[in-house]
């Protein structure tokens, strides 16, 4: 902004300590009320054109808008760019998993380090998305009971052997049994 401020200050006429200082434009001397060749009107066009305070402002002083006050400054929430690109990545690969099957925590977490993510992203991705375990849990019990068949208990130890901790099997089991 300074910079496009000194260009345009440059092609009007530099800055004012030239214009008082070296232009000869910017003195005039009307010629003596007395004189037989002084003619008003010329002397009036002279001083205008060289009356630096009759002169039009530059237009570059007219342009920049007054800056917004600041609001009230919004919560930061954390950018893309803070958040390493592994761990974004481990967060749309979490997404797709359970969009397209049920997984307990940990198996989501072991499914994530199977394709090479590290601990911490497939950490990070599993908190990130904001899964309800519980459930996870209904889904894959009801996966199971529709392949085959399960007791209450089976079923409970199946999906404890997935990953969900016993109270996540339990709740599914309660809701479908």
């Amino acid at each position: 902004m300074l910079f496009l401020l000194g260009m345009c200050s440059a092609l009007v006429g530099g800055d004012d300590d030239e214009a008082t200082t070296s232009s000869p434009s910017t003195t005039s001397v009307p010629a003596a009320p007395d004189s037989p060749s002084a003619d008003p009107e010329s002397a009036s066009r002279l001083t205008r054109r060289a009356d630096p305070a009759r002169a039009p402002a530059p237009e570059a002083e007219a342009e920049p808008a007054p800056e917004p006050a600041p609001g009230p400054a919004p919560e930061p929430e954390p950018e893309a760019d803070e958040v390493p690109r592994e761990f974004q990545n481990a967060v749309r690969s979490a997404e797709m998993y359970l969009m397209t099957m049920a997984f307990s925590r940990q198996g989501l977490i072991n499914q994530l380090e199977f394709e090479q993510y590290s601990p911490e992203a497939a950490q990070y991705a599993v908190d990130a998305v904001e899964a309800d375990w519980n459930e996870q849990a209904v889904k894959s019990g009801e996966l199971y009971l529709e392949m085959m068949g399960f007791s209450r208990q089976g079923l409970i130890d199946q999906l404890t052997f997935d990953g969900y901790t016993p109270d996540q099997a339990q709740y599914a089991a309660d809701q479908l049994f």
